[in-house]
């Protein structure tokens, strides 16, 4: 789960009775970074669900987003999810900027690949890093340079 210095706003996506599949969190006041957490077992419906609650909350704001996807307690992807990645690409708001991707799965990451064919401005500035640590750095060089 990401770590946050204050909520600003928290969603929870539910499957069924139990609090499982993806939840949302602003990483920061500034809203700069915005964090999806997978858990355990995700339905191609939380990750609908996770598409159109993110882009509502990226174009509240004017300024780039960051979105770190914290896969690290994730199992792999449901089934038939390809045709939800390419509604994600249609939906990818102006103000996304990177995806970094906190430690997938092995099956997560050769999925991933094949994202990028289908889902291409879904995953035009996508990377895959180890740890949370890793993300916040990765976003954090990124800016330096701009």
């Amino acid at each position: 789960m990401c770590i946050l210095d204050s909520v600003i706003m928290k969603m929870i996506i539910h499957m069924g009775d139990t609090t499982m599949g993806i939840e949302l969190a602003w990483q920061d006041e500034e809203k700069t970074i915005l964090c999806h957490t997978y858990d355990g077992a995700w339905t191609v419906q939380n990750f609908y669900d996770a598409v159109d609650t993110s882009r509502a909350w990226l174009i509240e704001v004017e300024h780039p987003v960051d979105l770190i996807i914290d896969m690290r307690t994730a199992d792999g992807p449901p089934p038939k999810i390809t045709s939800a990645y390419q509604y994600a690409d249609r939906k990818v708001p102006d103000n996304q900027r990177l995806i970094v991707m906190v430690d997938p799965t092995e099956v997560m990451k050769a999925f991933n690949n094949v994202v990028g064919k289908i889902a291409p401005r879904a995953s035009q500035y996508r990377y895959v890093v180890e740890s949370m640590d890793d993300a916040i750095q990765l976003i954090a060089d990124y800016r330096a340079v701009l």
